[in-house]
């Protein structure tokens, strides 16, 4: 008997969907912050996508992925002041 080879997250159902299962098994996170991260990710993914789709002239992908990058890049701690 030949062993059976696990599928990757990304072969298993497409992008999205091993989220909840990343959280559980190698973030350690509890099964209501796994929901609320799983609701966070494809809630905002649906608000962006109508929003796209309500705007009445067409962005520009650049815009699009700057906006986003600014959205997720982690904000710097407040230095001390030297006083």
């Amino acid at each position: 008997m030949t062993e059976q080879r696990r599928p990757a997250p990304a072969e298993a159902g497409g992008a999205g969907q091993w989220e909840a299962s990343f959280c559980r098994g190698h973030l350690n996170l509890s099964t209501a912050a796994t929901g609320l991260a799983t609701f966070g990710y494809w809630g905002a993914l649906t608000v962006v996508r109508i929003s796209l789709a309500l705007v009445p002239r067409q962005v520009a992908p650049q815009t699009v992925v700057r906006s986003g990058s600014g959205l997720a890049r982690p904000r710097p701690a407040p230095r001390e002041s030297p006083l």
